[in-house]
């Protein structure tokens, strides 16, 4: 009787341990999205993404944004407000960059060998509307460094 609770237990074993793994849902990939550009070009990420030059070192992924408390429009706002995301440069290392409601500084990442200029975030807010992390893009410009 033990031994064919032990043969049974085996087989039992025997077919989880045959079993194919899941798939990845899809529409997600194992690697982040990456665009190739050559400098000055204008790009939009979705979150996940990630932008780098060709034959350069530097890169940026958008990861998420942090916070959007930009004032909506149709609504009188005592502060503009700001959004903030985070980004994830080629060194690893994550950073958080506000980007004015206004767009009137862009904000200046220096990656590697190249310069990433951060041109604003949409959707912007809307009154009645809410916006959901998938919606968001991140508009970025890269540039050569000056020497």
């Amino acid at each position: 009787m033990r031994s064919l609770m032990f043969l049974l237990l085996l087989a039992a074993l025997g077919v989880t341990a045959c079993t194919p793994k899941a798939a990845a849902p899809t529409g997600q990939a194992a690697l982040p999205n990456v665009t190739s550009v050559a400098f000055n070009e204008k790009v939009s990420l979705r979150p996940g993404e990630t932008v780098m030059v060709e034959g350069q070192v530097g890169r940026l992924t958008f990861v998420e944004v942090v916070n959007d408390s930009r004032c909506p429009e149709g609504v009188d706002c005592i502060r503009a407000g700001e959004a903030v995301v985070a980004v994830e440069l080629a060194s690893g290392n994550q950073q958080e960059v506000a980007i004015a409601a206004d767009f009137r500084t862009a904000q200046r990442i220096v990656t590697g060998d190249i310069v990433i200029n951060i041109l604003g975030l949409t959707p912007y807010p809307r009154e009645g509307s809410a916006s959901t992390p998938e919606d968001y893009r991140l508009q970025v410009q890269t540039n050569a460094p000056r020497d």
